[in-house]
């Protein structure tokens, strides 16, 4: 079971973003096609799922699912409906269907960061139950 971060609102908004994706609302955001490269994923990606997989929970959802914007039918049951984080990133829970059945790569930075990170996630302090 995952655990929920127990994180200020200040903390939250000083995460940085990653693996938030273009939609008609934010067409700023980058679309993941732009980042498929099966050949990393081969070298990594089982590693950063590991990562992904470690990560908290934040304590909000949002209404609804997203949808994947690489055309799955229906909406796929691992989009998830929240935000999670390793304590310097925040990403949707959607992130690993990018990874796991895309094989979108995620930015560099990131990358950086979980490969020093030895493809742990730090722990956090934790909401109570």
């Amino acid at each position: 079971m995952r655990k929920t971060a127990d994180l200020s609102g200040a903390e939250i908004r000083a995460l940085k973003q990653v693996g938030f994706w273009w939609s008609e609302e934010r067409p700023d955001l980058p679309h993941p096609r732009d980042a498929v490269d099966p050949d990393w994923f081969d070298s990594e990606g089982e590693q950063l799922l590991s990562y992904l997989e470690q990560a908290h929970h934040l304590p909000y959802a949002y209404f609804g699912f997203s949808w994947c914007r690489l055309g799955c039918p229906d909406i796929p049951a691992d989009i998830g409906t929240q935000d999670l984080t390793d304590g310097t990133y925040l990403f949707p829970e959607g992130l690993m269907h990018y990874v796991r059945v895309h094989a979108v790569r995620p930015p560099h930075e990131f990358l950086e960061h979980v490969r020093a990170q030895g493809y742990r996630a730090p722990k956090l302090p934790t909401l109570s139950r």
